[in-house]
């Protein structure tokens, strides 16, 4: 079972955009940097991240906005999502924030499969 984990938003203004989503959600974040902030809502983590030099030239997927799913093994919700003819755009891979893998949807927005630990 995949379950939503994350919606991540990269803007080039992290402070404008924090602003109006504590104003919008009612809740300060629980953790903020000058490029990264994260809130916290009922098990599911927003983060907005400043849209800057990333992306799969550094090793890391591109700065688009995406949502995440947790599953328990990214490598085998990867195998069976291939069979299902799903391409995977990068990963599975062992990243900073742990092991993911992306894909686009048939519109072609990113959507990441987080491996859950614990």
């Amino acid at each position: 079972m995949r379950r939503l984990v994350e919606v991540t938003l990269f803007t080039s203004d992290v402070k404008g955009t924090v602003a109006f989503y504590r104003d919008f959600l009612g809740v300060s974040p629980a953790w903020e940097s000058e490029e990264f902030v994260q809130f916290e809502l009922d098990g599911v983590k927003l983060l907005i991240h400043v849209k800057g030099d990333s992306g799969p030239s550094l090793g890391y997927p591109p700065d688009v906005d995406h949502i995440a799913f947790g599953v328990k093994d990214v490598d085998d919700a990867c195998r069976e999502l291939r069979q299902k003819g799903l391409k995977m755009e990068y990963g599975p891979k062992d990243f900073e924030w742990g092991r993911s893998a992306y894909f686009k949807d048939p519109a072609g927005r990113m959507v990441e499969l987080h491996q859950i630990t614990g």
